[in-house]
């Protein structure tokens, strides 16, 4: 059995700090020959294992390793996808910006880069300020033009791919000796009406490069800061509200803005973690911040997709945990602690998840 994450990890760390004192890198880092330099595990999942490289002198970026990928490609070119997000990010100043890639394999076992630190603080929806610059951020990334000749995925029927998703955690959670008959029947009731919806699935059109993935954890609070220059067409940042930065670009597509408001508002999500809970009033208002920055758009229209598809995020969220509380019974090497199986468990409440579905459940 291969290692878990965390041993892979700091297995790897004193390879990632070395790699990093190769002339190419310390270059493009600003660093000069002899400069010494360590490299710390931040996290480690099934995916990506993340390191802070820092010198004595307090510089410092952020360094990821791919060991697989959440959108199914191999590690070179998930590293490759996330650092082509990161570039073309930079103008508009959202994501950290890129300083370094390998997508090789030569010199290390998986896909490399080095980028931007972001000092801050974790987003807090309990404080207004922060809330209203989640909604102008995510209203400026959504805003941004795409090119005809994109390279990023497409998101054409994101209904149905989540269906599929969530048919495969089902079937693992299933499958496995932890699974309990009243979720299994609940689930499988809930994904039944998910298909029969889809006999109707609404043509979701992407227009828009989202996140996908917006948890407490990616987004970055920083102090005030200047306007930055205008860009025809994008919205600007405000300079009188803390600045707002996402991290975790590994899974950007082209797909409906509806995709990141349901991921940054759903009560799947945000019952995680305690600072990140959002109430329906804070939901509302986020929600009307976020159509007032963007008058563009059809306000009933937006509001239905975001409805629609929220429970679909519902759906998905449930399974993948069923799913995550499954691993350990199957083997698999995993970053699965005892508080992750304790959260994950309570997270899968009958009486929460009903409320939650509406006329999905049968009664």
């Amino acid at each position: 059995m291969p290692p878990d994450p965390a041993s892979l990890a700091t297995q790897l760390a004193p390879l990632v700090a070395a790699y990093c004192r190769r002339p190419a890198v310390r270059h493009e880092l600003g660093l000069a020959e002899g400069t010494s330099l360590e490299a710390t595990v931040l996290a480690a999942d099934a995916l990506y294992l993340t390191y802070l490289v820092h010198t004595p002198d307090g510089r410092r970026w952020v360094a990821r390793l791919s060991t697989g990928s959440p959108l199914g490609l191999s590690s070179s070119k998930q590293i490759a996808y996330e650092a082509r997000a990161l570039r073309f990010l930079e103008p508009f100043h959202i994501a950290p910006q890129l300083c370094y890639v390998d997508a090789t394999l030569y010199h290390l076992p998986y896909g490399f880069l080095v980028m931007e630190y972001l000092p801050g603080e974790l987003l807090n929806a309990q404080n207004p300020a922060h809330l209203q610059q989640a909604a102008r951020l995510l209203a400026r990334l959504h805003s941004i033009p795409i090119p005809a000749d994109s390279a990023f995925i497409r998101n054409d029927r994101p209904l149905s791919a989540i269906v599929e998703q969530a048919a495969g955690f089902l079937a693992a959670y299933t499958a496995s000796s932890v699974a309990q008959t009243e979720i299994t029947q609940l689930l499988s009731t809930v994904l039944r009406a998910a298909r029969a919806s889809l006999v109707n699935e609404p043509r979701f059109h992407p227009f828009a490069l989202v996140h996908t993935d917006l948890q407490a954890w990616t987004w970055i609070v920083a102090p005030p800061r200047l306007a930055l220059p205008s860009i025809p067409g994008v919205l600007s940042i405000s300079s009188t509200h803390p600045a707002l930065r996402l991290i975790g670009w590994s899974k950007p597509v082209l797909d409906d803005p509806t995709a990141d408001l349901c991921s940054f508002l759903a009560p799947t999500m945000t019952r995680l973690s305690p600072n990140h809970s959002v109430t329906a009033a804070q939901q509302e208002a986020l929600l009307t911040s976020y159509l007032a920055l963007r008058p563009e758009l059809d306000t009933a229209d937006l509001r239905d997709r975001f409805a629609t598809r929220m429970r679909f995020v519902y759906l998905h969220a449930f399974t993948q945990c069923a799913a995550t509380l499954a691993l350990p019974s199957s083997g698999s090497a995993t970053a699965t602690n005892d508080v992750t199986l304790s959260v994950t468990a309570n997270y899968l409440d009958p009486v929460w998840m009903r409320s939650l579905f509406g006329d999905w459940i049968e009664v």
